[in-house]
């Protein structure tokens, strides 16, 4: 009685018969002798192979039942499942072709085509099958090919062809509020961004309850600079779905690029009450406390960012940047080296590191890290302004100049590089150098000139250098 009370008893009894069966038929197969297999066998043999991933043993046995049901479309297309498992894609293709020729309006077949198309590289022939079923019969689902479609383009970063899609597929009246992260990522990344906003915008006027959409008009037009309707975008998302963790996110960054950090750091926290563990809000959080210089409450969210995962780069560097604003250089410069090690392409990492081991007294670790920051962004203006500062801080002017000089090699269209340039070289009596420099920096935009007693103040009582500023005023 034990046998039939046990479930794994009669399981183990069904496994082995499909063993014996299996065994049977390959013995059959290998003598070629002739007999007939009923489908419910079939089934059962054939869920055996791909059970126990016997792909080859599974086709043979397809092409043995094939010639008992030639025409039995399940059959066939378990054959193709397991040619494409085979990676034998030409043969599963001129399958799906010979089915085709028979039911030309099938949309499953058609769909397939499409996809053995794209895995042969050829996404435009995929697209032209699929369409053509579309234009042909009425019977099919045009939402599911107007998908297959648009996944199709997307995959292969067609993005103005999928974006073409989305709105064929919206004039068509069928349903798009799914569709609405893809549409908004493909206007992104096709540097559509304007017309993304206008497309949501439209979509909002026929469906102004979609919480999505104004989420995504957001999303836009915080990637098109426009912070202040962004902001205006979120907060229709957040009164349509308070629970909205990114809404939270984005409309707390926003207010940040806006320098309004006071009224960014309650929206993040709320964002956060919603999903506790979110990480780039934990970030933002951090960011925003370090920008209102409570530090400790920034390392608090940034070390909540680490406990999850070690791997957040962004996380030790907002640690390393308090501690550095602190002049807790020894402190700073750890979780600097720890976020060149997860980070190491990130050159704001390599720059902290070469500050905190120059004032630590470490000259040769300084420049090796400042050489790293630099070849990883040599167009950096701030990179080059904040080291020739710092060098002219420390009575190093003429290094400071050294260093510049370089950096317009690399940023000759540099207002700020230049001005600073000419400021040193005043300084330091190179004046022939310093006017050719101040000329330069004035053709390229005069209204920064008063960068130049930024850098050096007592410029200011210099007539000669007020003289040909203001040559340069008309």
């Amino acid at each position: 009685m034990a046998f039939f009370d046990d479930p794994n008893s009669e399981e183990d009894w069904k496994s082995g018969q499909i063993r014996q069966e299996a065994k049977l038929f390959e013995e059959k197969l290998r003598h070629g002798h002739s007999f007939f297999i009923d489908l419910y066998q079939l089934e059962d043999l054939f869920n055996f192979y791909y059970s126990e991933d016997a792909l080859v043993k599974a086709l043979n046995l397809l092409n043995f039942a094939l010639v008992q049901y030639s025409d039995n479309l399940e059959l066939l297309s378990k054959k193709i499942l397991i040619l494409q498992e085979l990676n034998r894609y030409e043969e599963a293709l001129s399958l799906v072709e010979e089915i085709l020729k028979k039911h030309p309006d099938s949309q499953e077949y058609t769909s397939l085509k499409a996809s053995l198309l794209t895995n042969f590289g050829k996404p435009q022939e995929a697209l032209e099958a699929l369409r053509s079923v579309l234009s042909q019969t009425s019977s099919v689902n045009a939402a599911e090919l107007y998908n297959l479609m648009c996944d199709i383009a997307i995959e292969n970063e067609d993005y103005p062809c999928a974006i073409q899609l989305f709105q064929e597929k919206l004039s068509k009246k069928l349903d798009i509020q799914d569709d609405i992260p893809e549409i908004a990522y493909c206007f992104q990344m096709a540097k559509q961004v304007t017309e993304g906003i206008t497309f949501l915008n439209n979509y909002l006027s026929q469906n102004p309850f979609s919480e999505e959409a104004w989420y995504y008009l957001g999303v836009l037009q915080y990637e098109n600079a426009d912070y202040q309707e962004s902001i205006c975008c979120f907060n229709f998302a957040i009164d349509l779905k308070e629970d909205y963790p990114l809404a939270y996110f984005h409309k707390g960054n926003a207010l940040m690029e806006l320098e309004r950090f006071h009224e960014a750091l309650p929206v993040l926290l709320e964002g956060v009450y919603y999903d506790k563990d979110n990480l780039p809000i934990l970030l933002s959080i951090g960011d925003c406390y370090k920008e209102l210089q409570e530090f400790e409450r920034a390392r608090y969210y940034y070390s909540k960012c680490i406990q999850q995962s070690e791997l957040i780069g962004d996380a030790w560097l907002g640690i390393a940047e308090t501690l550095e604003s602190e002049e807790k250089y020894h402190e700073a410069a750890y979780y600097y080296k720890k976020s060149t090690e997860i980070a190491p392409e990130t050159s704001e990492s390599w720059f902290g590191l070469a500050i905190c081991e120059s004032e630590i007294g470490n000259e040769y670790s300084a420049f090796e890290a400042l050489k790293q920051a630099l070849s990883l962004d040599l167009t950096n203006e701030y990179l080059w302004q904040a080291w020739a500062e710092k060098l002219h801080k420390e009575g190093a002017t003429h290094r400071a100049i050294s260093f510049l000089t370089e950096a317009i090699e690399f940023n000759s269209t540099s207002v700020k590089l230049l001005y600073q340039l000419a400021a040193y070289q005043f300084e330091t009596y190179q004046r022939t150098n310093a006017f050719i420099n101040l000329e330069n920096a004035l053709l390229l935009d005069y209204n920064q000139h008063s960068l130049l007693f930024y850098f050096c103040e007592q410029l200011q009582n210099d007539a000669d250098i007020h003289s040909i500023i203001e040559l340069y005023a008309s």
